[in-house]
């Protein structure tokens, strides 16, 4: 789910706004399928494919009742926020160096989770989460986790 992330951050930030939108503002799309909309208006493949990608690590794909179509409106949704703020956010929390301790991940969570809400994605927070390495371990943390494991607990 990181690396998904990472790819679909890299091409996003590169590009400055929306993967998914045409290059030309006020182009028509052609109707068809994905594979010739993306090429034809002037989307990214590269950065859809890692959008699709990281849509199938979404914890709610786990569930065998849920439609893999609405977690896609999701993340199209997510591409089309033009709030730097937002990616910024995101791409501070995804980072692989990030060097910061546990006490304060908890703001910089808080408020991802703000921004989510204020641009109604709130269902990809259990995504995002799962992709940030942070979430799952910071360097502070290690040492006490290694001496749990030589006191044999």
């Amino acid at each position: 789910a990181h690396a998904a992330l990472r790819r679909f951050l890299k091409h996003r930030l590169e590009k400055g706004r929306p993967v998914m939108e045409p290059d030309a503002p006020g182009a028509l799309v052609p109707q068809g399928s994905d594979e010739g909309v993306t090429k034809r208006a002037g989307c990214v493949p590269e950065a859809v494919m890692a959008l699709e990608n990281l849509g199938r690590h979404s914890p709610t794909a786990e569930d065998r009742n849920s439609r893999p179509g609405a977690l896609m409106v999701h993340l199209r949704a997510m591409d089309a926020v033009r709030d730097r703020a937002l990616w910024h956010q995101i791409d501070r929390l995804s980072d692989p160096q990030i060097s910061m301790a546990t006490r304060d991940m908890d703001p910089l969570l808080s408020e991802l989770d703000r921004l989510l809400r204020v641009h109604r994605l709130g269902e990809l927070a259990p995504l995002l989460r799962r992709a940030f390495l942070a979430t799952w371990m910071l360097p502070d943390r290690v040492p006490a986790i290694l001496e749990c494991w030589g006191e044999g607990r």
